[in-house]
Order: C-alpha cells, then sequence, then structure tokens
C-alpha cells in the first residue's frame, strides 16, 4: 500500500519551519529521521513511495523533499527526484541511501546526497539551510 503517513508538527518554532516531505519504503529509517527533524522543530509529512509523494507534493506547501533512493515499485527513487525537480525546480531535494551511490552528474539540480545511515548533525544543518 502506498499512501502519505503522517503529518505531524515539531515542538519548537512550529510557525517558521519549512515542511519536509520524507519518502522512504523503510518504515524503520523514515520514522528515525522524520522523528530527529521533529525534535528540531521541522513539519513533517512522511510517505511510503512515489505516490504518496507525489500526492502530498501536489498539495502544496513541502519546503524540502528528502526521498530514499532505492524504492519499490514501478518508479524508483531516482525517477521521482527527476519527475520532481521537472515540475518543481526550485525545490530542495536531498537523494538519501544506503549502498546506492549516484555518479556525478546523475541527481537533477542541486539536488544533493546522503548516505545512511544518518548523521543527525549534518541532516539537520541540511534542514536548516533551507530558505
Amino acid at each position: 500500500m502506498t499512501g502519505v503517513v503522517q503529518q505531524s508538527g515539531g515542538r519548537k518554532r512550529r510557525d517558521l519551519m519549512p515542511f519536509v516531505l520524507i519518502v522512504d519504503g523503510d518504515t524503520r529509517a523514515r520514522a528515525a529521521f522524520a522523528e530527529l527533524a521533529r525534535e528540531e522543530g521541522f513539519m513533517i509529512v512522511e510517505a511510503d513511495g512515489p505516490e504518496a509523494a507525489l500526492r502530498a507534493l501536489l498539495g502544496g506547501g513541502i519546503s524540502l523533499l528528502v526521498s530514499e533512493l532505492q524504492l519499490d515499485g514501478p518508479v524508483d527513487g531516482l525517477e521521482l527526484i527527476a519527475e520532481c525537480h521537472r515540475r518543481w525546480p526550485e525545490l530542495p531535494i536531498v537523494a538519501v541511501s544506503e549502498g546506492v551511490v549516484p555518479f556525478a552528474g546523475v541527481l537533477p539540480g542541486r539536488a544533493i546526497y546522503v548516505g545512511k545511515p544518518y548523521r543527525s548533525k549534518r541532516l539537520v544543518t541540511l534542514l536548516r539551510a533551507v530558505p
């Protein structure tokens, strides 16, 4: 089943923090990142796959996309990222994965790659850098 799993707010400065869309079919990994971001006060939308992610993005208000590259189904994370960049070229994108490292030039636009397991300090720094 693919769907938006959860929307939740952060505990600090809720009105000033961006909405972060986290796309990952691995429930544990998604929950770990979501919890970290919530603790830092970010508003979180979770999706377990590309279809749910696109629905969330079409709803508006998303400030940053964080997507796993290895997603199950007919559309993988790289295809999702490419489609999101095509539709929303100004949307900041962070590609994440454990074991798959994209070659230089594969990620579109200014998308960046962060390997798993997450390093809390680096991810928080990235989230705070979103305009």
